[in-house]
């Protein structure tokens, strides 16, 4: 059975970001399904005008609104972030159990390349998978549901998870899963099996993990990316660093070490884009944009953008201005003024 590409988002405002990349899968992805999940409706129109199929989804449920109301994260950051990444995987899993079919859910600043291969899927040994970002966490940037089976006990486990800790989130629940439930997951393939074994002290990694996120190297042929390549070569999200992009350095979220990685695009096959480290090189076949960077969401631009990237690694970290930086002094320089008129 086909696989289809589902991508997710709630809200009143949708990112340019989540539009450019429905376009982008429909792009490249010709044969798949793309479905786009959302409550707002101009979004649901307008991915429809793109070709994706629209599905209307409300997070304002009884059993919803009730979990909402106890979680004790922030509300208030980011307008419920943290919610909104915990209900997006419910989101998924109620969309799947309807559909009844395999389904590749991405989160919407992923990019999926196109020589992504959709049947190493079908071989994985377990119904449920997605990568870890680190011994703890795991992440949905690439969450794959095999049946609506497989969706209704992710459901569950993270109703349960939901209602016992009100601090957790996503990502904390993945982490639980992947740690509990090891005979029940196929963790998706981050790092190559390494050559030498010795390779796995340079990740700084422990050995038990470097297992585990290569376990499926060999189904794959390649790697996908949980946030650790996105995040190091095209930064984090600037909301995150006041408005700088931060390039090249160690995440703590990540914790792969991946100082002295290299890009390269495939000569003979330029849908092709390797990743190089410690004399080895190695598939990659999608990445986690955490910047939002609308260049991302255009193959060509993408290409071009983490050649240049590459090319500036080689000097070490760095930080540049993002637009959003201007948007922060604003607001710094609005808050004092605030304050010197009240004293």
């Amino acid at each position: 059975m086909q696989n289809s590409i589902l991508l997710v988002y709630h809200g009143e405002v949708i990112p340019a970001y989540v539009f450019a990349n429905l376009k982008y899968l429909k792009k490249h992805f010709k044969s798949n399904d793309i479905y786009f999940v959302s409550d707002n409706n101009y979004g649901l129109n307008r991915a429809a005008r793109i070709g994706a199929i629209p599905i209307y989804h409300s997070l304002e449920n009884e059993e919803l609104i009730s979990i909402k109301k106890s979680m004790s994260s922030d509300l208030s950051f980011r307008d419920g972030f943290w919610w909104k990444t915990s209900s997006r995987v419910i989101a998924v899993c109620d969309i799947v159990i309807k559909l009844n079919c395999p389904v590749l859910h991405l989160e919407s600043d992923v990019v999926l390349f196109p020589n992504f291969p959709f049947e190493a899927l079908d071989k994985l040994d377990h119904d449920l998978a997605f990568p870890l970002a680190s011994e703890n966490l795991g992440v949905a940037s690439l969450l794959y549901l095999r049946d609506s089976r497989a969706a209704e006990n992710l459901r569950k486990q993270f109703i349960q998870e939901l209602k016992r800790d009100p601090l957790t989130n996503d990502m904390k629940i993945l982490g639980n899963i992947a740690k509990n439930h090891k005979s029940e997951i196929s963790i998706l393939p981050t790092v190559p099996i390494l050559k030498p074994p010795e390779g796995v002290i340079m990740l700084g990694i422990s050995n038990n993990h470097y297992k585990l996120i290569s376990d499926n190297y060999v189904v794959f042929q390649g790697c996908v990316d949980g946030m650790a390549y996105g995040v190091y070569f095209l930064g984090e999200d600037p909301r995150n660093t006041r408005g700088y992009i931060k390039l090249f350095q160690f995440n703590y979220e990540t914790n792969i070490n991946l100082t002295g990685t290299r890009i390269s695009i495939n000569v003979k096959d330029r849908k092709v884009i390797c990743i190089e480290k410690n004399g080895q090189r190695y598939k990659l076949y999608a990445l986690h944009v955490h910047s939002k960077n609308l260049l991302a969401f255009n193959f060509t631009s993408l290409r071009l953008l983490l050649i240049f990237r590459s090319i500036q690694s080689k000097y070490g970290p760095r930080k540049s201005l993002s637009i959003i930086r201007i948007r922060y002094k604003y607001y710094e320089v609005k808050h004092k003024i605030k304050l010197q008129v009240r004293n």
